[in-house]
């Protein structure tokens, strides 16, 4: 078994209380939406998903104002399987 480490972004520069979760993802047909913060750890999610999904386009959107809210990616949208 293999294991991939992604960070946690930095908590000390928030204003608010919210989790900064890499996990927190969007898992599409051909491509994977991960969550950004406008941290400097970014690129490290962005590359660790590149890794692990060889095949598919890895995509970040920044979602610092959701996750206030206590939500991430996955937790605002519902799959739909390719038929």
């Amino acid at each position: 078994m293999e294991i991939d480490f992604i960070y946690e972004g930095d908590y000390s520069i928030l204003e608010f209380d919210e989790c900064r979760s890499y996990i927190n993802t969007y898992l599409a047909n051909d491509a994977v939406i991960v969550p950004g913060y406008d941290d400097e750890r970014d690129y490290l999610a962005i590359e660790t998903y590149q890794n692990i999904y060889p095949d598919r386009d890895v995509a970040q959107v920044q979602i610092s104002d959701i996750a206030i809210g206590g939500g991430g990616i996955h937790c605002i949208t519902q799959q739909q399987p390719n038929p």
